[in-house]
């Protein structure tokens, strides 16, 4: 982790890996997170997804070189998510073998007895109190308790 231009905190990078039909959840799940990272007290989060992608610069490229810059992956399942070829052959296999921490995060429920989860199954999901964020009537303690899980997994 580098440290941020005037802060001792150090930066980490967070790659948001969702399907864009969840793009509604996405957008509520997003803005939550990013008030919560914003007002960090043991490091400068910079949380990354596809929106952030300047006109004119080659996708591809931008996603692969933020996928491999990430030291925290979510993985927002869904059956979208699921369904998704792109995440399935481009994100998916750089999450689970380089990022140094995945923390996979139900969006909307699936199955995971009878839905491919396309190797996540080996890895604890967040949820709270059993829900995803999409089922969750508590959506703020949701992402709070996701910002707590984050921080406990890099701190010391």
């Amino acid at each position: 982790m580098s440290q941020a231009q005037g802060s001792s905190r150090p930066i980490v990078r967070i790659f948001l890996s969702y399907a864009h039909d969840d793009g509604d959840q996405i957008q509520r799940f997003r803005a939550l997170l990013e008030r919560h990272l914003k007002a960090a007290r043991h490091f400068d989060f910079d949380l990354w997804w596809d929106g952030r992608i300047p006109i004119g610069a080659r996708w591809r490229d931008e996603i692969e070189a933020r996928l491999n810059a990430g030291q925290v992956g979510l993985a927002c399942i869904s059956p979208a998510f699921l369904a998704s070829e792109f995440i399935e052959r481009h994100e998916l296999p750089v999450l689970l073998k380089q990022t140094p921490h995945l923390v996979p995060v139900l969006l909307e429920d699936v199955s995971f007895r009878y839905h491919d989860t396309k190797g996540l199954e080996e890895r604890q999901v967040f949820m709270l109190d059993g829900k995803g964020f999409a089922a969750s009537r508590r959506k703020d303690a949701f992402v709070l308790a996701l910002f707590e899980r984050i921080n406990e997994l890099l701190l010391p």
